[in-house]
């Protein structure tokens, strides 16, 4: 053993060591030329000094001196910079300027480790390579990404030091080169390409956005790329990768993957270019895939160069044309598109596609065709085929078919009003084909680009097109006068937004002096110029004072923005460009307010660029002002002209306060400009609602009372017999909404109420509604249950839940009996008598866990609980959370099953193996750990022997004995210790030792060890990394215990979970079989079950561990209770979980264990809504995104969407939200925030505060924090008993806090007194991001309901962050993150939904063989044969759990029927000779 060879890593550095001592001498002076710096005091506070101190006391060399630096010194200054960088610094990051120290420092040492020829100068390579990462630096944002740049330089400079060969893109450059690529440039662009792949592998693990810097670094490496032997040489296609990776599609990584590829198949730039603008242009990402799932790498490695790019395009345009209909729904609902427009665009795109390219390419352009473009489909058919032929004729690739389609819909949507802004758009082909049609129109155009955006390439880009077309076409970036007045006289300008609003202002105060008229221009916002703009420069238009007073203007009505409001910002910025478009100089003729006070108080003339300043500000104010008016129909500007200053604060103070709702005309018009509904609904609807409302006012509709009448009309759509309907119902809710006791009169439903009964009353389909929290959606429901049921039919109305449908139950009940309604709940209902007396009422109010329960009562058990009852109307409250969060939940009835306790050993066997792991966590990775064992048994026990000489554990010692890690002679006195001594005596070698070890047996087996050990607060410390970058040579990684002992650390418990299952299944023995005392005895019949789901349970039980109480679930009366905690908060009394998890989570709290039981029936909540043919309605505080709903929408075709607006006002105020570091800093922040708000200051007195928390342990930590600081009331309230229900249900008085889980988040009503109101009203903290957008709003919901006011603010900390949303740096990334995943779960809903209606096909099957076995048996022997069928079919479904994810339908189906068919025949058969015997153990069923 002791004459083993040397392994890699010994070879490695010697190697290392060679090249540090041959060319430390001939580079030391350009190193300590770099970094001498260190050494001087500057003005950093002395982080370079902080940086020299860390390496010279961890590194153990005193005085530590760059010019007299060794191999050794070097050696131990990388281990340094490894644990600083991995692992210490993760935790407590140093100071930027130590960061950027350190980065000069390791990228000096990537260059001392490259590869360079004689000839060539170190010290030119080196300053060249300093200053690319000095530039890639400055483009980090913050500190935590420069840190992800330090330890990227640090995996670059291991990959050079463990020796390197050309890489791809090096190979690449070479054959772009004309010539013999200079050694300078192999050296950088050989720097610069591992570089980004090293910063991939850092980022990645941190954020999943593409940072600047990567983008910096592949701008670095094209731009060598591009300049090789100073020739420009492909730049096209370099630009073109450039525009992939800044589109957010593709990493860096990928883009050169791509382009290296495309080098090799093609040698010429412009077939380069091609292929990348197919790519861009329909808008590839790197994982896609043809038709025979082959990558798109992969497909050029074996296509044909000559026909690729056609055949490319072709498959391109035939995927491309299928997705139409997906384009189009799309589109209806980001435009808000009505369904007359919707078709009359796909008639268009339609007609398009199906003309043949040959057809189109030999054709004229005709130029007249866009006169009356949107008069007619034909012409805008023709018009919209031109431009196609204009785009190929120029690009050589045809428009996509979503180009087309908005095109259309800007074509279709576009207002007539010469100054109104034309489209926003952000596609270039789109932008230019729109453009153009404006210009043929007799238009002249300016589009606007970001600030960062650059006119002269993309006005470039398209010149050739807009050139074909016989258009004029430049940019604003001119700098003299004369030239910017003429470039608008082209047909169409590109600029930034900055250039714009410059020349714009510009132009119109020198139009000022000269009393000429001003220039009538269209503009177009690119898509992206409207986000983050308002840091604006306006450096043209600081030329003169007036213009600085101009540019300072917009500025600082810029600066007042909140990019995270971006609706806001959009609004806003076109709101500038719309007055700045207006005729301001005609509006100075008018009577100014603004300027006459200017000239009263100077008692001066106003200089004209001044007029024209003091112009857009007041037309502007009046822009934006003229939402808002008082109850005397004033506007801002008005009340400012009226009154003095402090008379006009009371009076705008009163006016908030004691706000009037809004008028019909106010509502009606909201709904219009939401587009969601066609104008002949809501013009009906008006007439309507402007009829019942003029009763109400008039008293006259105490005459409407007949409720015969209702009953005989309630099928008519006309105008008249609605108004005499919704007249009836409305007198009805005025009468029974009194307290009955006392005969008094109630309310009467307000416009909005009534406005949405119209809404669902008329739809010819499904209708959901969201209407703002407090908006009354109870009333709405009530009354348009009432009108189904006069109708004729049934209404099941659904609530999330029971508190809330046994509220709205009692509450309606009066309402409901005025018409001779009958109404009940099904939630409190335990018989199966009372069950069907409730389902024989009008109205059934419900959860959905209760209807779907007793559905499968009904076709499950044959119990006759909703016999006649049939699926006519169903009315969903709060929609979002039943269809979208609880889409594909599923329903069942406990089927308690006897031979399932045979299980309960085997999953005992199971928690016993799994409970001796745990999982620790180091920086963004959580390790598995396994139980302790001695060092070398667990070297051992994790290493494949194979090809070593290495055979049991204690040739592991004998090594370890023979490179002094243990004293001589150990390994024998092992072999002689008793077993119970053997402990002792590992106490002997220490934690040290033992890290060392690590290092030492790498000469020996052909893996990398990465050894960890705890630090005093539990914490795993990196004390070494494996040596090698290399697939080939595997890393495990270890925990170095004290005493002898280590633990395996796995990636994840997926390692463990198939080992595991083995042992298990070795210790099992089926029946009959002969006694075995090491083995557990189960039934025979159980085996299949066993085999398949043995590795899931081992899964369950991993996960058992890691779910938490208060989290998670409650431990309640010794049942462990789920907790939907992401959600509503709800504490779910009647759920458990399946595959073992509730029995795990059992035993490890030592509760009595439950008995698996086995599904034998199920209904999902998509299949139970479908019942009802598409009559669903709904509504809700919160829709969801555009996403959720064409979610919806596929799932339910019928269904239609829209958002109500409020009644009056909402007076929420959103303030910026904080993100915390750590869960101190978090507790902190909340306590100091809260504090703030409850207490009073100078301008208020005190309010009252709500903070919601993730968890109930969260929520209890706190409610701890504030309990002792708060000077009011602090309520704690986690659990929906009634106890925690009475707490909240009384007003909160200044000084009081509530601190919830999501209980309180939504449907809950938090009541605060009128002082809190006068004071701003309830402040709602919630102190965590939510799952999705929609549970964040209906937490701030929570607050300034019904017109009342009302403050809210997200304080949350990155610690309490799931894994996969990695370190946000802001809470802006947090949340895009958070609404990217919840895109993403949305579609892979679409799957689970997929298997969710194969598994209900497949119990349709069985319920058919059901309904035989209950037709043709009688008495005992039905109930006999059914429950052994049950059982039977629920194993059967357990077994084939595997196929049903693999979706094989048809095998699957065939499968069922003939072992359906052979355990029926067999059951009979036995049931005739022995009854009392039956079991399932002896029916058969096909593996």
């Amino acid at each position: 053993m002791g004459n083993a060879q040397p392994s890699e890593k010994e070879q490695q550095e010697k190697q290392l060591s060679i090249i540090i001592k041959e060319e430390l001498e001939t580079k030391r002076d350009v190193l300590k030329s770099t970094l001498d710096e260190f050494e001087v005091d500057d003005d950093s506070g002395g982080d370079s000094d902080e940086l020299l101190e860390i390496l010279s006391v961890k590194c153990k060399i005193q005085n530590l001196s760059l010019s007299q630096l060794t191999a050794d010194d070097l050696g131990r200054i990388l281990s340094v910079l490894d644990t600083l960088l991995f692992d210490e610094w993760i935790s407590a990051p140093p100071s930027l300027s130590t960061l950027q120290h350190t980065q000069v420092f390791i990228t000096e040492l990537c260059v001392l480790s490259l590869e360079t020829s004689e000839g060539v100068s170190l010290q030119s390579v080196s300053k060249h390579v300093q200053y690319l990462v000095d530039s890639i630096s400055q483009s980090a944002c913050n500190v935590s990404e420069s840190f992800l740049l330090s330890q990227a330089l640090y995996l670059t400079l291991m990959h050079f030091f463990n020796g390197y060969s050309d890489c791809d893109v090096v190979l690449m450059a070479k054959r772009w080169a004309e010539e013999e690529l200079p050694s300078e440039n192999v050296v950088i662009i050989e720097f610069l390409s591992t570089l980004i792949s090293s910063l991939q592998k850092t980022v990645e693990r941190a954020s999943v956005f593409i940072l600047k810097m990567e983008i910096q670094s592949l701008k670095h490496l094209l731009s060598t790329l591009t300049n090789i032997n100073v020739k420009e040489t492909h730049s096209k296609s370099t630009k073109m990768i450039l525009r992939l990776v800044q589109t957010n599609q593709w990493t860096p990584m990928e883009a050169m993957t791509l382009v290296t590829a495309l080098s090799q198949k093609y040698a010429e730039d412009s077939s380069i270019s091609k292929v990348l603008m197919l790519i861009q242009v329909y808008e590839l990402p790197p994982d896609c895939t043809d038709e025979s799932g082959h990558s798109l790498i992969n497909v050029l490695d074996s296509a044909d160069p000559d026909r690729f790019e056609e055949d490319f395009q072709k498959t391109l345009r035939r995927k491309d044309e299928s997705s139409l209909s997906a384009a189009l729904a799309e589109l209806k609902m980001l435009w808000s598109l009505d369904d007359s427009v919707t078709d009359m665009i796909k008639n268009i795109t339609t007609g398009v596609l199906h003309c043949s390219e040959n057809a189109l390419k030999d054709g004229p352009f005709i130029k007249d065709s866009f006169k009356g473009v949107t008069s007619d489909a034909d012409d805008v058919q023709n018009s919209l085929s031109q431009l196609c032929k204009a785009v190929y004729d120029t690009k050589g690739w045809w428009p996509t078919v979503r180009m087309m389609l908005r095109w259309c819909a800007l074509v279709l949507t576009e207002k007539s009003a010469p100054l109104d802004p034309v489209g926003l758009e952000s596609d270039t082909c789109v932008t230019a084909m729109f453009a153009s049609t404006q210009v043929l129109m007799g238009n002249k155009v300016d589009i606007v680009l970001s600030s960062d955006g650059h006119p002269e390439e993309t006005a470039e880009e398209w010149s050739n097109f807009y050139e074909y077309l016989g258009m004029s076409v430049d940019t604003n970036m001119k700098e003299s006068k004369a030239s910017c007045r003429n470039i608008y006289e082209v047909d169409i300008v590109y600029g930034t937004i900055d250039d714009f609003l410059s020349d714009y202002f510009q132009q119109g105060m020198e139009l000022m002096e000269k009393g000429n008229p001003q220039q009538s221009r269209k503009f177009i916002f690119e898509g992206q110029s409207l986000r983050f703009s308002t840091n604006l420069e306006l450096s043209r238009l600081k030329d003169h004072d007036s213009g600085v007073f101009a540019a300072k203007i917009l500025q600082s009505l810029m600066g007042k923005l909140d990019n995270e409001d971006k609706e806001l910002t959009h609004r806003f910025i076109k709101t500038i460009f719309q007055v700045l478009h207006s005729n301001l100089i005609k509006d100075t003729t008018s009577d100014s307010k603004i300027i006459s006070v200017s000239q009263k108080v100077t008692g001066e003339e106003v200089p004209p660029a001044e007029v024209f300043i003091l112009t857009f500000l007041e037309n502007l104010l009046k822009e934006v002002s003229s939402q808002w008016t008082n109850e005397n129909d004033q506007c801002l500007l008005k009340l400012v002209d009226t009154y003095r200053t402090e008379d006009l604060i009371k009076h705008l103070e009163k006016s908030l306060r004691d706000e009037e709702v809004k008028s019909i005309d106010t509502l009606f018009d909201e709904l219009r400009q939401m587009k969601d509904i066609d104008e002949p609904t809501l013009s009906k609807s008006y007439k309507v609602v402007t009829h019942v409302r003029n009763l109400i006012n008039t008293g006259d509709i105490k005459n409407h009372t007949d409720v015969q009448r209702a009953r005989s009309l309630c099928h008519s759509r006309e105008t008249e017999h609605l108004q005499e309907i919704l007249a009836v119902l409305c007198n009805s809710v005025h009468h029974t909404t009194g307290a009955p006791h006392k005969g008094g009169e109630g309310w009467w439903p307000r416009d909005t109420q009534i406005i949405s009964w119209c809404l669902l009353a008329l739809s010819n389909t499904g209708k959901l509604l969201e209407m703002g929290t407090g908006e009354g959606k109870s009333c709405v429901i009530a009354m348009f249950a009432a009108l189904r049921v006069l109708q004729g039919e049934k209404v099941d109305v659904v609530s999330s839940s029971s508190v809330l449908c046994q509220r709205d139950a009692e509450e309606w009940n009066r309402f409901y009996k005025y018409f001779g309604v009958t109404a009940d709940t099904n939630t409190n209902k335990t018989e199966d008598a009372d069950r069907k007396e409730c389902y024989q009422k009008d109205v059934v109010y419900g959860t959905i866990e209760a209807f779907a329960a007793d559905h499968l009562r009904q076709i499950f058990e044959m119990k006759p609980v909703r016999p006649e009852r049939k699926y006519e109307c169903i009315i969903i409250d709060e929609v979002d959370s039943l269809l979208l969060d609880q889409g594909v939940q599923l329903t069942y009835l406990s089927s308690p099953m006897v031979s399932m306790q045979h299980l309960n050993n085997i999953l005992a066997m199971i928690w016993l193996h799994v409970s001796q792991y745990g999982f620790l966590s180091a920086g963004h990775q959580t390790f598995v750990q396994s139980p302790p064992a001695s060092f070398f048994k667990a070297i051992f026990d994790s290493i494949d022997t194979e090809g070593t000489e290495i055979e049991d554990p204690m040739d592991i010692l004998q090594i370890a004995e023979e490179t002094h890690t243990v004293e001589k002679g150990f390994t024998e006195a092992i072999y002689q210790t008793e077993k119970k001594e053997l402990l002792q005596k590992l106490k002997t070698v220490s934690q040290d030792a033992m890290v060392d070890f690590f290092q030492e047996i790498e000469n020996y087996v052909p893996y990398g060890f990465t050894v960890y050990t705890l630090d005093n607060q539990g914490s795993l410390c990196l004390r070494k990394r494996s040596p090698y970058n290399n697939q080939d040579i595997p890393e495990l990684s270890f925990l170095v215990l004290d005493e002898g002992l280590c633990c395996t650390l796995y990636d994840s418990e997926e390692d463990l979970i198939k080992p595991i299952a083995e042992i298990i299944l070795q210790k099992v023995q089926y029946t009959p079989c002969t006694n075995n005392a090491e083995k557990v005895n189960v039934p025979g019949f159980l085996k299949n079950l066993i085999e398949k789901k043995v590795c899931v349970w081992v899964q369950n039980a991993f996960l058992a561990i890691q779910l938490r109480e208060g989290r998670e679930y409650v431990i309640q009366n010794d049942n462990v209770c789920p907790v939907d905690f992401r959600s509503t908060g709800i504490v779910e009394l009647n759920k458990k979980w399946g595959d073992g998890l509730q029995q795990f989570v059992e035993i490890k709290h030592k509760i009595k264990l439950s008995t698996m039981s086995i599904v034998t029936n199920y209904v999902s909540n998509i299949s139970f809504f479908e019942m009802y043919h598409g009559k669903i309605y709904g509504t809700t505080g919160t829709l969801g995104s555009t996403a959720d709903i064409l979610f919806l929408q596929e799932l339910y075709p019928n269904l239609s969407a829209c958002k109500m607006p409020t009644f009056n006002r909402k007076k929420l105020f959103e303030l910026r939200g904080t993100l915390t570091t750590s869960a101190e800093e978090w507790k902190s922040e909340i306590k100091r925030v809260v504090m703030d708000q409850i207490s009073p200051n100078s301008y208020r007195e005190g309010r009252a505060a709500l903070v919601i928390c993730e968890t109930i342990n969260k929520a209890k930590e706190i409610h701890e924090v504030l309990q002792s600081s708060i000077p009011g009331k602090t309520i704690l309230y986690c659990r929906s008993d009634g106890d925690s229900l009475s707490r909240i249900g009384t007003e909160l008085l200044p000084g009081h806090v509530v601190v919830a889980t999501n209980l309180a988040g939504r449907g809950t009503d938090i009541k605060v007194s009128k002082t809190v109101n006068n004071n701003g009203g309830l402040f709602v903290v919630l102190s965590f991001l939510s799952e999705n957008t929609r549970v964040e709003l209906q937490a701030f919901g929570r607050t300034a309901r019904k017109g009342k006011p009302g403050s809210a603010q997200i304080i949350m900390s990155t610690e309490h962050l799931q894994q996969s949303f990695r370190t946000p740096s802001t809470l802006e990334e947090a949340k895009d993150t958070r609404d990217r995943l919840a895109a993403e779960k949305t579609n892979h809903l679409m799957k689970d939904i997929e298997e969710l209606r194969l598994r209900e096909e497949l119990f349709e099957d069985y319920c058919g063989t059901l309904q035989e076995i209950h037709a043709n048996t009688d008495g005992d022997e039905k109930r006999v044969v059914v429950a052994i069928m049950n059982e039977f079919w629920g194993v059967w479904l357990q077994m084939k759990s595997e196929e049903i994810h693999q979706f094989q339908t048809k095998a699957l189906k065939e499968s069922l029927k003939a072992d359906l068919s052979l355990a029926k025949s067999q059951c009979e058969i036995k049931l005739h000779h022995a009854q009392a015997h039956i079991t399932t153990s002896s029916l058969e069923m096909s593996p």
